[in-house]
């Protein structure tokens, strides 16, 4: 095994962020300094990582910096919120040692995020991924990107892409006749018809979907049913209303495209929009103009950037991490991914997190909430995580000591 300078041993962490309260990068930053507070010889590896959600560009950017074939520079563009109100969204261009744009990295987090609702206005009905669309537009229309890579954890809505979508050029009408002019998830159950067959795009755009979790479009597993009560949909009767909306729309999208996403793997991923986008652009009407979306694991994607088997293989111990380590875990996300690896490779492995409700772990969890208040965690989870790591030492000394 591979040993740092001095034969120092290598801890490595590369967690999820801590949903509303702290990012992946600064969450290593606390767990290694306090490692090397406490045991002093120790080399540390931070690679902050991200399954498709907050945190996507910045985690994408850590594979980048390491080429020296390309760059990236990040960007801001002007679109429309999740709420509909105009907000100024980041995004990514990689380009060349030559200045020619390759792929644009987009994060729609950064359109259409839970972090950018507050808390006591979160309610998928009134929200939509509108910008979303506006910003692919303008990517390939203005800058000449033909291949993106978008990122889609972490929203706040439920319109099955077709927000994202009309921006593009796909007409929604609704019964009463009506276009509105941004569909939110309170239009769904409304729609009439879908017509995919007139893009305001050029030619030739490819999207591969960074999705966060595996779940279908519709069903118990699917979008509404899984993730609508964290967005705002707070009682069964919500639920349900969205979920015959979600039927609705996957039965429209059928008759639109001849593509049934209703059951498909990841088609449920933020508010259905990969299974919208994978319906539309994959139409055989898009198809034969050079469009084409391919869903894929975000937290792959994210590490084969940053090359994360060959960095768990070299390390000897390894800490990763969420905010909630649930039974959504194994569905895609970043902690299951890390122990994989960790099992693959036989090395001990630390999961951090804020909530622990994985009964069936077969790693070490270390819980915020079992230490402290459910405010404290949240809005001092730095201080927590640097506590619980020292209450907890005999853990990481048993292997950090053993590999000297």
């Amino acid at each position: 095994m591979q040993k740092g300078k001095s034969n120092e041993v290598k801890v490595l962490c590369c967690t999820d962020k801590f949903k509303d309260s702290l990012g992946a990068y600064q969450i290593g930053e606390v767990v290694l300094r306090t490692l090397v507070k406490n045991f002093g010889n120790v080399q540390t590896v931070n690679i902050p990582l991200s399954d498709g959600g907050d945190g996507f560009i910045h985690a994408i950017s850590q594979g980048i910096s390491g080429s020296n074939n390309s760059k990236m520079n990040v960007k801001t563009h002007t679109v429309t919120g999740p709420l509909c109100n105009s907000i100024s969204s980041e995004y990514a261009i990689v380009q060349n040692n030559l200045g020619r744009n390759l792929f644009a990295v987009l994060e729609m987090a950064k359109t259409s995020g839970l972090q950018l609702v507050p808390v006591n206005s979160r309610n998928p009905m009134n929200t939509t991924t509108k910008g979303l669309g506006e910003l692919i537009k303008k990517l390939h229309d203005e800058d000449n990107i033909s291949t993106i890579l978008l990122g889609i954890g972490g929203s706040a809505t439920n319109d099955a892409g077709l927000g994202a979508l009309q921006a593009l050029g796909v007409k929604t009408v609704l019964h009463n006749g009506e276009q509105p002019e941004t569909l939110c998830g309170k239009h769904l159950k409304e729609i009439k018809s879908i017509d995919v067959s007139n893009l305001t795009i050029s030619n030739n755009l490819e999207i591969n979907i960074s999705c966060d979790v595996t779940n279908p479009f519709i069903g118990e597993n699917g979008a509404v049913h899984t993730f609508g009560k964290q967005k705002g949909l707070i009682t069964k009767e919500q639920r349900d209303e969205m979920e015959s909306a979600m039927v609705h729309v996957s039965g429209l999208l059928k008759q639109s495209t001849g593509i049934d996403v209703s059951t498909k793997q990841g088609a449920g991923a933020a508010g259905g929009i990969a299974g919208g986008f994978f319906a539309v652009m994959n139409s055989n009407v898009n198809k034969n103009k050079g469009h084409s979306v391919v869903l894929k694991s975000g937290v792959n994607v994210i590490s084969d950037f940053v090359d994360l088997e060959r960095n768990i293989k070299e390390a000897d111990v390894i800490v990763t991490g969420e905010g909630c380590y649930d039974e959504q875990t194994a569905q895609g996300k970043v902690v299951s991914h890390v122990e994989m690896l960790c099992d693959k490779y036989n090395k001990p492995c630390v999961v951090l997190c804020g909530k622990n409700e994985n009964l069936n772990s077969k790693s070490v969890v270390l819980e915020l909430m079992s230490m402290f208040p459910f405010e404290e965690s949240m809005n001092h989870t730095a201080k927590c995580i640097e506590t619980i790591i020292e209450k907890n030492l005999h853990l990481f000394s048993r292997h950090i000591n053993s590999s000297l």
